[in-house]
């Protein structure tokens, strides 16, 4: 229990702020020393009124809770991202036993997913699975980013109508939002290669509106991948792979050539 008053008091000092700061939050400074102490736990709302006081994101805070160490999920996806991305089949056969011993049923398919396409059995469990979260956190954006390619076209329809509602408060946090463009473009670039052109195209119109501009860049070269995929397959194939050369150019200019070559497989997954 002590941890959470720790954190808390390390924030407000590093903000310079008394403990009657937030009394006009109904918090008084009593209250508050008696917590930061580890004398007395504080209600998760009270907490969060509080750090959103202080400008503070309750991940930022979790961070600090944590020692500045992520909690096992995240470290775990963190290292599969980098793992899949270079296709490092040793690091992603430890990553698969690791999540099988911990019985970490979800975490485990999606490895499996980065691998081989998952059975039937295995892609309806995540998608009931997605169905029945109501907002969907981190893991399960991340969930669905690593095993996209393996549902079917009527699950991933099912799955878009879905998205808005599950995790449009995440869009402006840079840490979602990165996940959910990555799913959205991943989305638009396999339904491409399925001839789903409406879908696909739907979208990529999502993903266009004004008040989810931002400045990411490995977002926006995702995004014109994405708009060369569906260029070179339904309208303009000169103009769309022009496109596709454009963005994989970028990509090689970042100096990573795992990245490069992973993309290039996302758009022509049957080239050896």
């Amino acid at each position: 229990m002590t941890k959470y008053g720790e954190a808390f008091q390390m924030l407000r000092k590093q903000k310079q702020l008394p403990l009657s700061y937030f009394e006009e939050a109904g918090v008084n400074k009593g209250d508050l020393s008696r917590f930061e102490n580890g004398k007395v736990m504080m209600g998760f709302e009270r907490i969060e009124s509080m750090l959103q006081i202080m400008n503070v994101s309750l991940s930022e805070y979790e961070f600090l809770i944590n020692h500045h160490v992520l909690d096992y999920q995240e470290e775990f996806l963190s290292q599969l991202e980098i793992a899949d991305f270079a296709q490092n089949q040793d690091k992603l056969a430890k990553l698969f036993d690791e999540a099988q011993s911990s019985g970490e049923i979800y975490l485990s398919l999606a490895v499996k997913a980065c691998v081989q396409p998952l059975q039937p059995k295995e892609y309806a469990a995540i998608g009931n699975f997605l169905h029945q979260v109501e907002q969907w956190g981190y893991f399960e954006l991340s969930l669905a980013y690593f095993t996209l390619k393996s549902l079917p076209t009527s699950d991933l329809s099912l799955f878009c109508q879905e998205f808005e509602t599950k995790c449009g408060n995440y869009i402006t946090i840079p840490k979602y939002y990165r996940r959910i463009y990555q799913i959205a473009y991943r989305a638009v670039i396999l339904l491409s290669l399925r001839q789903e052109e409406i879908l696909a195209k739907r979208i990529l119109h999502l993903t266009d509106y004004p008040q989810r501009e931002h400045t990411d860049f490995y977002i926006a070269t995702l995004k014109m991948l994405a708009q060369g995929v569906i260029n070179l397959t339904f309208d303009d194939d000169t103009f769309g792979q022009a496109q596709i050369n454009e963005a994989l150019k970028l990509i090689e200019r970042l100096g990573n050539q795992n990245l490069l070559l992973y993309y290039e497989k996302e758009i022509h997954p049957d080239s050896n």
